[in-house]
């Protein structure tokens, strides 16, 4: 009888941690991640946002925030212009730029950009300077999002062709910044700023 009790009790606690793994297992892969909204304010980069299963990740045509929707829905709401793949995305908002350029009279080049509560009211650069001046009217915190063309401003290690990061201070102030795209002509960058703030200067070195 007591082998009988010990073979019954060595298969049940066999049976239990069977079955915990199986649930640990279906825990692990069954992930459940936050609203897009909630993960962005985590510092999550908009095209890195994670869906839930079934949901595909989108993005708002007018304002680039990250939507997580079936992919059923996508038809639909592209045809409505409500949303677009990253890669469909463009920098929508565009400001003509005057600058001096040394070997030629005044230029003048379409910077393209993205605020996201707020407004850019003008952009300058000062002659044979590798900065520029960007000034916005800001209603609540935001972000920009600004795409440089390299022959605009760039910076690059003194000596060779290797990238530099560039120096971003708002009213005066540094702050950190996101490079979030980055090709042989342009160089985009976003950068977030707090209510009522009212000048980005942007420093490079080449």
């Amino acid at each position: 009888m007591k082998k009988t009790n010990m073979i019954f009790l060595s298969v049940l606690f066999s049976m239990i941690l069977i079955v915990g793994n199986i649930s640990i297992s279906f825990a692990d892969n069954g992930l459940n991640y936050d609203p897009p909204l909630k993960q962005i304010k985590e510092g999550v980069e908009p095209q890195d946002v994670k869906c839930n299963e079934n949901k595909v990740l989108f993005f708002k045509s007018s304002t680039f925030s990250p939507v997580c929707i079936f992919s059923d829905s996508f038809t639909k709401l592209e045809q409505r212009k409500y949303v677009s793949h990253y890669s469909d995305y463009p920098l929508s908002q565009t400001i003509d730029v005057t600058y001096n350029n040394p070997d030629m009279s005044d230029q003048t080049i379409q910077i393209n950009y993205l605020i996201e509560n707020g407004n850019v009211t003008k952009i300058t650069k000062e002659t044979h300077k590798e900065y520029l001046d960007i000034d916005i009217i800001a209603s609540d915190d935001g972000v920009l999002y600004l795409e440089l063309p390299r022959m605009f401003l760039d910076s690059i290690v003194l000596g060779t062709n290797t990238d530099d990061l560039f120096l971003v201070l708002i009213d005066g102030n540094e702050v950190l910044f996101k490079e979030i795209q980055t090709t042989s002509i342009y160089r985009t960058l976003k950068i977030n700023f707090t209510a009522n703030s009212e000048l980005i200067e942007i420093f490079g070195v080449r």
